[in-house]
């Protein structure tokens, strides 16, 4: 009989899976400057969700994560689409700490992604008529963090976006950024 500590590790375990299989098929597909470009490219170029499941990289990310918790089509081709964007893997924080993460030649208290931008993006939902709004929204995000991301988080919290996702985002979030602060800079 397991005690509930290995049952912990199992359920971490199984977390942890997903993320890597997503990051193996990232660093292969976008982050390995010597891939195709072609494909990449494609995926991309993709606008909507229904365009990202058109592309053949997504189906290869699918098949890699067959026979893992990770089974949504539409959640999938929003991982899929928005690592597309992604130029560089950087594990060192989370990527909502990331996007609290000051300017580069800004003050030190000026966050990357702005408070009342970060306030919208944590008031999308997480109905599937919400996932494109998710999608166009954080597609930006990266481009504001210059493609320079957490790929594992940012995948986990795409895929597993809801009430919990977006508390957690706070938390780092705010834990850095005082926007009172900001308004007497």
């Amino acid at each position: 009989m397991s005690t509930p500590m290995e049952n912990m590790s199992a359920d971490a375990h199984d977390k942890d899976h997903e993320q890597k299989v997503v990051l193996q098929w990232w660093s292969e597909t976008i982050g390995d400057k010597n891939a195709a470009t072609g494909p990449r490219a494609e995926l991309r170029r993709a606008g909507t969700l229904e365009e990202v499941v058109f592309v053949p990289l997504y189906h290869d990310l699918r098949r890699r994560l067959a026979g893992t918790r990770w089974r949504s089509v539409d959640r999938i081709a929003m991982v899929a689409g928005v690592l597309a964007r992604v130029r560089e893997h950087d594990g060192g924080a989370g990527f909502a700490d990331q996007m609290a993460a000051p300017r580069a030649g800004a003050t030190a208290r000026t966050p990357r992604v702005s408070p009342s931008r970060f306030r919208r993006l944590l008031r999308i939902g997480d109905e599937a008529e919400d996932l494109e709004r998710l999608f166009e929204q954080v597609r930006r995000v990266v481009s504001l963090l210059d493609g320079r991301v957490n790929v594992t988080d940012l995948a986990a919290s795409l895929y597993w976006w809801n009430a919990g996702t977006r508390k957690r985002w706070a938390l780092a979030y705010y834990e850095h950024v005082d926007e009172r602060a900001l308004k007497t800079e």
